[in-house]
């Protein structure tokens, strides 16, 4: 729930983001307005995760454009560590990925779609995270 005052100061949703981020940002925004954002452990949400954009590449490249938008917009002088961080942690992923191939001689299709999603995340902050 968010006061219209709120929403008249602060603005609406930053458009750059598509999906993923905009809340995050909305309400970092409205922090730093003076608002308070709160949290109600009572509260309950159901979310069908991944059901919406899916649980392929591209849904994970959309997560990390707007994840890196978020911290180049807020913590631009900590972003390059941040990104040489996830850029490391996708390769470890990558590599625990190809060793469970190798265990299991390729049999395991869930690793080997795991594998194939990391090297493909992979090629795309390689190519300097383009538009899809």
């Amino acid at each position: 729930m968010v006061r219209k005052k709120s929403m008249d100061e602060v603005g609406m949703f930053d458009e750059r983001y598509f999906f993923f981020f905009e809340e995050t940002d909305w309400a970092y925004r409205m922090r730093l307005a003076g608002w308070g954002v709160y949290f109600v452990p009572a509260a309950r949400i159901v979310h069908a995760q991944g059901q919406t954009v899916g649980s392929g590449v591209e849904s994970r490249i959309m997560f990390y454009r707007s994840r890196y938008l978020f911290f180049r917009k807020w913590r631009p002088s900590s972003f390059p560590l941040f990104f040489a961080i996830i850029s490391s942690r996708l390769l470890v992923n990558a590599l625990v990925s190809l060793v469970g191939l190798m265990v299991t001689l390729g049999l395991e299709n869930s690793i080997k779609r795991r594998f194939v999603i990391y090297i493909k995340l992979m090629g795309w902050h390689l190519r300097g995270c383009p538009e899809v």
